[in-house]
Order: structure tokens, then sequence, then C-alpha cells
């Protein structure tokens, strides 16, 4: 559950109870990850049909965006491209997101765009790519997307892109993950700031901090600094 929403959970509710089934930072073990940077944020929808060509066996993709009219343009984009796309969100009706996820499960709508507040439900079997097109907020939601892919023991891969404007969002996945997320054969150079894991130079720095700032310890009562008695 991500940090903001924990948090209005303990203004709303008295003595709530957290059940949790596993670590927010826990994926699938047959999901194959990587970062793929781009160069701009308008640089994403030809890098991310190039990474739909690249798929060597073609199947369900789903694509999560940040914004509902995000979400529309790309599925017209890669439709237009002949990669037969919806788009799914909360603007759209109830009859309509059934229908989208109904051609989605059968293969005739192979890629599916979608927001996080549609995404919630989607249970689909053999997802093959999940892809990032853009980088959540809480880090938690992350592990959440990617999680759509590689389900009942079947393997998956899953895409973040990243362009320079969201360089704290992928510090913040790697900071929750524990680790480097590996970098696609697309990527474009990644800068130094997503090198190395956030948290690993966090705790050092830390300890540095708390070393010069530990308290000197009070001469005895009595006593000089050097330890020798004080004369009344």
């Amino acid at each position: 559950m991500p940090d903001n929403i924990r948090q209005l959970a303990q203004t709303l509710l008295q003595k709530p109870e957290t059940v949790r089934v596993s670590p927010p930072s826990s994926t699938a073990d047959r999901v194959e990850q990587f970062l793929c940077m781009v160069g701009s944020q308008s640089g994403k929808r030809l890098l991310t049909l190039e990474l739909l060509k690249q798929q060597e066996f073609p199947g369900r993709t789903l694509i999560f965006t940040r914004t509902r009219h995000g979400a529309d343009r790309l599925a017209s984009f890669l439709s237009g491209k002949d990669y037969p796309a919806s788009a799914i969100h909360g603007d759209k009706s109830q009859g309509r997101r059934e229908r989208m996820l109904s051609e989605f499960r059968s293969g005739e709508t192979p890629v599916l765009v979608a927001t996080d507040i549609a995404a919630r439900g989607i249970d689909v079997k053999d997802v093959r790519l999940v892809i990032n097109y853009d980088l959540p907020e809480e880090p938690e939601v992350y592990v959440h997307r990617i999680g759509r892919t590689a389900r009942a023991g079947a393997a998956g891969q899953a895409i973040a892109l990243c362009s320079p404007e969201e360089i704290r969002k992928a510090r913040n996945v790697h900071k929750l993950l524990g680790r480097l997320l590996p970098v696609h054969a697309s990527s474009a150079s990644v800068p130094a700031e997503l090198r190395a894991v956030p948290e690993a130079r966090r705790k050092s720095s830390s300890s540095m901090q708390e070393k010069r700032s530990a308290p000197r310890r009070k001469p005895r009562k009595g006593y000089g600094r050097n330890g020798s008695r004080a004369e009344a």
C-alpha cells in the first residue's frame, strides 16, 4: 500500500490492522525486469513501438500510462502502426471496459493501455510484456503493475521507460527493490544517478553523520576532563 494511502487510513480509522501477504518490494521470480532510458518524454512512443517489434513471441502486452489522455493517444498511435490497441481508464463506462478486457483476453486486441485506477481489476493470463510507459509516483505501484505478468508459473518481461524527468522515480524503484534494474539493450545511456542503489549510499552517509554528531562523554562529577580529580 502506498504511504500516502496508509497515512490517510490512519486519520480515518481507529486502531486499523494491516495484513500483508508479501513484502512490498517482492516481485514474481519469473519476471525479467529492465530499465530503458529515453532521451525525452516525447520519444517514448517510437521506443514503445520498437519494443513491440522486438518481441520474438508476440503475446498480450499491458502498457501503463500516467493519464487518461496519454492512454488514448498511445493506443491510437499503436493501432495506426498495425498494433491493435485499446485504452482503458476511468472515463470509460463499465460495459466498455468489460468489452475491452474481453477482447484483450481473447487476443483480438493484443495491446491494452491502462491507467492505474482501471488496472486494479485486470487479471488476465498470458500477459507476456508489461511496459511502464510512465513511471509511477509511488514505487509500490511499480511492483503491482509488473505483477500482471508471469502469473501462474509463466514467464514474463517488464520494461520501465525512464525519461530525464523521471530519474527520481526510477531511483525510488531501485531503493524499494534494493537493487538496480538491468539496462535494456535499446536503452540510451544511463545517468550516474541510476548506477547505484540509493539505499546503500544513504545508509553510508547516515552512518558517517551519526559518528560526527555523537555526543561527547561528560566527565564524572568531581573529575576534570583529563580524568584527574578536581580540587574543591
